[in-house]
């Protein structure tokens, strides 16, 4: 596994390291996050970027109040921890939101419930319209990006031109990646049915 914060690395002595010292029962994942939190508090970055890989109140990263939250579609996945509806992930997801946090949503599954969270916390929230498609990635996650760089536009101010420089050139293994191009192989880790739609509709289209 590769842990990179743009050129740096974490040394797999920081991370024997941070494990060693770790002396609660936790998992991996959140070992992991607790290495990623120490190494950024050295190295200072203008911004981080923090995955909720598991719904989100319960979630490792929660421990962090974000500045801005973003909500990306909502699907069943891991039911066995956030429920078997859209409606429990849904509140599940809600558990990051803090009172005056920006919140990034497009209305999608969930988005009422959302709003409703939101509200209830007293989160300001912004609502996103998809209005252009950069393969492979989902036109609602470009929405989303755009949303969350608008609201840091005080603090990390980007040019238009820059912004659309970014989208043409942003790759993510794992994402359409392609791996071959004769016979066409490749690498895409959709992990629940709303990613493999999207999928499916971009092979579709090629």
């Amino acid at each position: 596994m590769q842990n990179t914060c743009h050129e740096k690395k974490i040394s797999d002595s920081a991370l024997k390291k941070c494990f060693a010292e770790c002396d609660v029962e936790v998992s991996a994942f959140e070992k992991l996050t607790l290495v990623a939190l120490k190494e950024f508090k050295q190295w200072q970055p203008q911004v981080i970027l923090l995955e909720a890989g598991l719904g989100g109140r319960t979630d490792a990263v929660n421990i962090i109040d974000a500045d801005v939250v973003v909500v990306t579609q909502i699907g069943l996945e891991h039911q066995q921890y956030l429920g078997d509806s859209v409606e429990a992930i849904t509140k599940e997801k809600s558990g990051v939101f803090r009172n005056n946090q920006q919140v990034i949503l497009t209305e999608n599954a969930g988005y009422a419930a959302l709003l409703q969270a939101a509200a209830q916390i007293g989160a300001q929230v912004s609502i996103v319209k998809p209005s252009e498609t950069v393969p492979p990635f989902h036109p609602d996650n470009i929405a989303l990006a755009k949303g969350v760089i608008t609201a840091l536009q005080t603090r990390l101010p980007i040019m238009p031109a820059m912004l659309t420089q970014g989208f043409n050139q942003a790759f993510r293994k794992g994402t359409q990646q392609i791996l071959m191009q004769t016979p066409l192989v490749l690498l895409d880790g959709a992990c629940n049915p709303s990613a493999v739609r999207w999928l499916v509709q971009s092979l579709k289209q090629r």
